[in-house]
């Protein structure tokens, strides 16, 4: 029971220092916005844990490069809807940041139901970055799934990356 009480604990941290990352990610690019699933990845890449940087490995790819990735989406996005922008308008900086934020910020829909399915998924295990790319091909398709399609691979193809680290 004590063992049970202590996961949690870890579980409740890990969740908040993504969450947290999560919001910073998404104020980096709009003010006020809420994190949704892209962000997740954003800060599952960043995680300590180094989960999520050995998926993108196990693939053949360069998690740095997916916020590149995401950025392009976006671009494609607004030219496809006659909106020209380059790639320094593009650029995010951590000068947006509300770094005396510590409060667990709202996310989006996407967002809070990539959460409710790692949640399902983890089933008591130690969360990590591998559990946000696990969950991704679950939440409806956005901004996250376009990005991986410009950096070659699918969300399916993360999960079950993410999958087999896991269960290494």
């Amino acid at each position: 029971m004590f063992k049970r009480m202590i996961q949690r604990f870890r579980d409740m941290r890990a969740l908040s220092s993504l969450m947290q990352a999560a919001d910073r990610h998404s104020q980096k690019r709009s003010e006020g916005n809420k994190p949704s699933t892209e962000h997740f990845v954003l800060a599952a890449i960043e995680s300590r844990d180094g989960d999520a940087k050995e998926v993108f490995q196990r693939l053949g790819l360069d998690a740095a490069d997916f916020e590149d990735a995401l950025r392009e989406q976006y671009k494609n996005s607004l030219n496809s809807i006659g909106i020209e922008v380059d790639d320094d308008s593009l650029r995010v900086s951590d000068e947006s940041i509300n770094s005396n934020a510590i409060e667990l910020p709202q996310v989006t829909e996407s967002g809070s139901e990539l959460l409710r399915i790692m949640s399902q998924q983890n089933q008591g295990k130690a969360f990590s970055g591998a559990d946000v790319l696990r969950a991704i091909n679950s939440v409806p398709p956005g901004p996250a799934h376009r990005a991986f399609a410009i950096m070659g691979t699918t969300a399916d193809k993360v999960a079950v990356a993410a999958n087999e680290h896991m269960c290494k």
